[in-house]
C-alpha cells in the first residue's frame, strides 16, 4: 500500500471549499474526539489561517487514510529532567540560561495527529510509525529551508500512547507538563532531530 501527503492549503486551490470539508468528513476516530472534531470543523479555517497546516495521507484509492497537523512554538525545557546527552543535543538548537537551568528553543509543534478509523477497517491506513515518519519528512523538508531541528507534541496520561511516541522508532523524550483549561493534563514530548538526517 502507498501513501502519499496532500498539504491542504494546495487541495483547497484544486477543489471546492464544500466538496473538501465533505471529503475531510470521512474521517473518524471514535477514540479521540478532539482529533475528529478538528479535522472536520477547524482544519481549513486554521490551515487558511496559517494557525497550523494540516497535511492529509492519501491512500491508493485517494481515500482519507490519515492526517497531521504543524506549526511552530517555542519551547522552555528544564535541564534537571534531562539526561545530559539530551541536554547537549538540545542545545545545539536552543539557547541556555544558566540561571534557571533552562533551555529555549524554537521548535516545530506536531498538533494534531491520527489515522481514519473509516480506512484502517480495510487495512489501508498506514501504522503510527510509518504516520510518524512522514510527518518527520515534511519537517526535515522545512528545516532545510528555515532551521531549527527540534519537533515536540502533547498527549494525555495514556500508556500505551506513551509507549508509542517513546518507542525506539519515535524516540520522543518526555520534557514537561500542562494543564489545559478543563483542567486536563497533557506530557509534552520532544524529537531532537538527527544532524545527519538533515545532511541526507
Amino acid at each position: 500500500m502507498a501513501f502519499r501527503i496532500v498539504n491542504l492549503l494546495d487541495l483547497l486551490q484544486k477543489a471546492n471549499s464544500n466538496d473538501v470539508h465533505d471529503f475531510l468528513c470521512t474521517f473518524s476516530c471514535p477514540l479521540n474526539a478532539e482529533i475528529e472534531d478538528f479535522i472536520k470543523n477547524k482544519s481549513i479555517d486554521f490551515s487558511r489561517q496559517k494557525i497550523s497546516i494540516t497535511h492529509l495521507v492519501l491512500n491508493d484509492q485517494e481515500e482519507l487514510a490519515a492526517f497531521f497537523s504543524l506549526t511552530q512554538r517555542s519551547i522552555d525545557v528544564g535541564c534537571d529532567k534531562l539526561s545530559m546527552t539530551v541536554r547537549k543535543k538540545l542545545m545545539r538548537h536552543g539557547i541556555y540560561h544558566e540561571d534557571t537551568n533552562r533551555i529555549q528553543a524554537c521548535a516545530y509543534l506536531i498538533a494534531q495527529f491520527g489515522k481514519n478509523f473509516n480506512a484502517t477497517a480495510q487495512g489501508e491506513c498506514p501504522t503510527g510509525d510509518a504516520l510518524m515518519e512522514m510527518a518527520f519528512s515534511v519537517l526535515i523538508k522545512v528545516q532545510h529551508n528555515v532551521g531549527g531541528g527540534v519537533a515536540f507534541l502533547e498527549c494525555e496520561n495514556r500508556p500505551k500512547l506513551l509507549d508509542f511516541y517513546r518507542n525506539e522508532h519515535n524516540n520522543f523524550h518526555i520534557f514537561g507538563e500542562r494543564e489545559a483549561d478543563n483542567g486536563l493534563k497533557y506530557h509534552q514530548l520532544m524529537h531532537i532531530f538527527n544532524e545527519k538526517t538533515f545532511a541526507n
